[in-house]
């Protein structure tokens, strides 16, 4: 594929725009400290945060593709297990990134109702999930909530795997 980009981007076949590998990451390969971490996802633009999402869930075993779907304040991604063999489960991963508004039950039963039969969620909110959010999710199966918090969580555990493209993203 052709890359449309210029400077130290490129476009991927899978349709995300990565960061092209510009150094070793944060303390050369050791995880940063999760608070640092939450303060520099929040100030991540939204491309960004769609591209350190993607490289977290390969670093999880994900085959990862951008979703179609046209939504005016989110990005959403696929996930499907790397392992080869049956696609299933995919797991839907919408991502929202408002860091002052945490995201509510409508926004959550809005998500579960367009997930197709047998598809996981996740939704990662950098604002945050008000109460009535983290009931809504469970009453649904398979669905996951991340907050910055949880976010950084996962980057620390899964730090050691994400490549150096993600790593750079938090530099």
């Amino acid at each position: 594929m052709t890359s449309a980009y210029s400077g130290d981007r490129e476009a991927r076949e899978d349709g995300l725009e990565v960061q092209m590998e510009s150094g070793t990451g944060i303390d050369g390969g050791q995880p940063p400290e999760r608070g640092r971490l939450r303060e520099q996802v929040a100030r991540l633009e939204v491309q960004d945060l769609v591209l350190l999402v993607a490289g977290l869930l390969r670093a999880m075993g994900y085959a990862i593709q951008a979703s179609a779907a046209g939504l005016e304040e989110a990005e959403e991604l696929l996930a499907t297990p790397a392992t080869g063999g049956a696609q299933t489960p995919r797991t839907r991963v919408r991502l929202v990134h408002r860091p002052a508004t945490p995201a509510d039950a409508a926004d959550i039963r809005g998500f579960v109702g367009e997930r197709q039969p047998g598809e996981r969620g996740w939704y990662v909110s950098t604002g945050g999930f008000r109460d009535d959010a983290r009931d809504a999710v469970t009453r649904a199966e398979e669905m996951r909530l991340l907050d910055l918090s949880e976010l950084a969580s996962e980057l620390v555990e899964y730090y050691d795997r994400l490549d150096p493209s993600t790593r750079a993203l938090l530099d």
